[in-house]
C-alpha cells in the first residue's frame, strides 16, 4: 500500500505504544491497562526484551502497532509465535494496515522457525473476529482458567500431597515427554501427531534457546505425569504470565494428587519468576478437568482462542505485500 510502512519500534516510541495500548483497551470496553511507557521501555527494549513491537505508519503518522513474542504449539510440536496485541487507529482503518501487520508478524516468526501463530480475541468483539477469520481458525470449545494474586500465592504455598518426585525436565526426558504429549492429545480426543516428536522436543525444549519448560512427576524413577509451560505477555497487567500448555497424569496414577502437585510447583516457579498469573486452557466438554481446576482457579469464556497454523499459516506468510 502506498504511503505506508512497517518498522520496528524504538525505545523513543514507548509513549506512543502505551497510548495505543490504552486506546485498544478502551475500544474493547476493558479497564485501563497497567502497561505504560515506563513498562514498555522496561519489557520491550534493552538487552533481554520480553516482546517485540512493530509500528505501522501511514502518510508519515503512526497508525497502529503489533506486539508479539516466541511461543510453542504442543498440538503440532512446532515453534510458534504469540500475538499479544494488534491495533490500528480508527482514522487509518480499512486501508489494509491490520492485515499487513499480521502478515509481518507471521513472517518474522517464520524466519525464526515458527510454523504457527496464536492469539486470543474477545468473544464480544465481532469486528475483530470477522477480521481474524480471514486468516485463522477460532476454537470456541476452549475456555480459560486463571489463577493470580492471593490464589496464586496459596497454590504456590500448598504442601505436596502425593508420593511422587516433582523435578525439572531434562534432555534425557525428551522421549517420554514426546510420548506423554501424544497421550494427552488422545485422552482429550484431539488429533495426535503421526511422528516421533522426540527430536523436536529435544531441540525446542532443551536447545540453546528453549521455547518451553517442563516438570516431571515420577515414582521409582518412572515418569507418571508432566507439566509444560512458557511465559506469555499481557499488556493488561503489564507483566508476563505463565502459560500452562500441558498437564497430564498417567491413567494408573490419577487421583493420587500428582496433578495438584505439578500445579503447585508450576505456581512456585511463576511466583519466583515474578509472573503476574498462571493461565491455561481447558476443553468445555472436559468436565473432570474443569472440576479439578475450579478448586483453585477462575474459569472464564469471554476470550476466544485463535490459531493460524498449517496451510493457513503458509498462506498468510505467502500473501503479497499489497492488499
Amino acid at each position: 500500500m502506498k504511503n505506508s510502512l512497517i518498522r520496528r519500534a524504538r525505545i523513543e516510541d514507548a509513549e506512543t505504544i502505551a497510548v495505543m495500548v490504552a486506546a485498544l483497551s478502551r475500544e474493547e470496553g476493558e479497564p485501563p491497562p497497567r502497561f505504560d511507557a515506563a513498562i514498555c521501555r522496561r519489557d520491550g527494549f534493552g538487552d533481554r526484551p520480553i516482546f517485540t513491537a512493530w509500528l505501522a505508519e501511514f502518510e508519515g503518522r503512526v497508525a497502529g502497532y503489533a506486539l508479539h513474542h516466541r511461543s510453542y504449539d504442543t498440538d503440532r510440536v512446532v515453534r510458534a509465535e504469540w500475538l499479544c496485541d494488534l491495533y490500528v487507529e480508527s482514522w487509518a482503518r480499512n486501508r489494509g494496515l491490520g492485515s499487513r501487520l499480521l502478515r509481518w508478524v507471521a513472517r518474522q516468526a517464520a524466519a525464526n522457525g515458527a510454523k504457527a501463530l496464536h492469539w486470543t480475541v474477545l468473544r464480544r468483539n465481532e469486528a475483530a473476529r470477522r477480521f481474524y477469520r480471514r486468516f485463522a481458525k477460532e476454537d470456541e470449545r476452549l475456555l480459560h482458567c486463571r489463577v493470580e494474586d492471593e490464589a496464586l500465592t496459596l497454590l504456590g504455598a500448598s504442601a505436596q500431597i502425593s508420593d511422587a518426585r516433582i523435578r525439572p525436565g531434562q534432555a534425557t526426558d525428551a522421549p517420554q515427554i514426546a510420548s506423554m504429549m501424544g497421550e494427552l492429545l488422545r485422552a482429550v480426543g484431539e488429533p495426535v501427531f503421526g511422528f516421533d516428536a522426540t527430536a523436536r522436543v529435544l531441540a525446542d525444549g532443551f536447545g540453546a534457546a528453549p521455547r518451553f519448560q517442563t516438570l516431571i512427576a515420577e515414582r521409582g524413577g518412572v515418569p507418571q505425569g508432566y507439566a509444560l509451560f512458557w511465559p506469555i505477555y499481557e499488556t493488561e497487567t503489564g507483566r508476563p504470565i505463565l502459560f500452562l500448555s500441558d498437564l497430564m497424569v498417567a491413567q494408573e496414577a490419577r487421583g493420587s494428587g500428582i496433578a495438584r502437585d505439578l500445579m503447585g510447583e508450576a505456581a512456585r516457579l511463576a511466583l519466583a519468576g515474578g509472573f503476574a498469573a498462571m493461565l491455561w486452557e481447558v476443553l468445555e466438554g472436559n468436565g473432570r478437568a474443569r472440576d479439578f481446576y475450579r478448586k483453585f482457579a477462575r474459569e472464564y469464556d469471554h476470550a476466544v482462542v485463535v490459531t493460524c497454523a498449517d496451510e493457513r499459516f503458509q498462506q498468510l506468510i505467502a500473501r503479497p505485500s499489497v492488499d
